[in-house]
């Protein structure tokens, strides 16, 4: 090989090894919020899980979203979602916010591109590292758990991380439960991509609220979108007009550029899939 190939050889080598390097400093990720609603006999029979869980099938299919962060999972939930799980690329991450009761905050992801490398749980509440209840929420003090994942994406590497949970009725807990996880996220992961995913029962403007976004660590997904697909409120109460009320939320920190933000309203052959909208953003991750 005389002098000139091998120089050419190396720079071409030099340009792939700087092109890909380009290429895997960024990736696109789909995130879901989805509050599924219990399985309740008030709702009537139209709203029962056995017949939601196909419109949340067909919703999943549709969008396609890499992680979704789910609330009310009961075992219910999980019995009729046991044929598409194996079927289909997701895989789910969960674990029951109390001994005898079911309710779980699961994480959905797409094990075919990410990697799962790590799982925790944790409880809003004093006692984050331990099933205990939730400051004041309600006459039963009822636990509320939050699941945090790191993933990895399979083609570029890029890691991320999800939290995903379910706030409580009074102005304490959730207060308690923003402070709580925004404090998590700037002692653990303040230098990488974070998404946290909830029905929060609270609004913008809230003192949860406040708390989660508190120094511009983490931003609520929607002041950051670019585009738009579908705007309203997320709680439907299993009503046509639907009202106005946004407590469900997809917060970000800086390495995510939320480019498109919806609110997925749509009702499979006009049916509701929960009292809840789900929430989707497509953003693009940064190292």
């Amino acid at each position: 090989m005389n002098k000139r190939m091998a120089a050419g050889l190396i720079l071409l080598a030099l340009l792939l090894t700087l092109c890909g390097c380009n290429r895997a400093q960024e990736t696109s990720i789909t995130v879901m919020s989805q509050n599924l609603r219990v399985d309740s006999s008030s709702d009537g029979e139209d709203n029962d899980v056995l017949y939601r869980s196909d419109r949340l099938i067909w919703l999943l299919e549709q969008y396609r979203p890499d992680v979704v962060g789910m609330q009310e999972y009961t075992s219910n939930w999980d019995f009729m979602l046991t044929d598409f799980l194996e079927e289909s690329d997701y895989q789910i991450v969960f674990e029951y916010r109390a001994q005898g009761d079911q309710e779980a905050t699961p994480i959905l992801y797409n094990a075919k591109k990410l990697e799962l490398e790590s799982t925790e749980f944790f409880w809003l509440s004093e006692t984050p590292e331990q099933e205990s209840p939730s400051w004041d929420d309600g006459e039963g003090r009822r636990c509320r758990i939050a699941t945090e994942c790191v993933f990895k994406e399979k083609s570029t590497g890029i890691r991320f991380v999800h939290i995903n949970t379910h706030f409580g009725l009074t102005t304490l807990s959730q207060s308690g439960g923003g402070a709580l996880i925004h404090q998590r996220v700037k002692e653990k992961y303040a230098d990488m991509p974070v998404f946290v995913t909830g029905d929060f029962n609270c609004q913008e403007g809230s003192e949860g609220y406040r708390n989660i976004t508190e120094d511009g660590l983490l931003t609520d997904s929607f002041l950051l979108a670019e585009e738009f697909g579908n705007i309203c409120g997320t709680f439907n109460g299993f009503k046509d007009d639907g009202g106005s009320a946004v407590i469900d939320f997809i917060f970000v920190t800086e390495k995510v550029s939320p480019g498109y933000y919806s609110v997925l309203n749509e009702k499979p052959e006009g049916k509701f899939v929960s009292d809840h909208f789900a929430v989707l953003t497509r953003n693009t991750v940064s190292r």
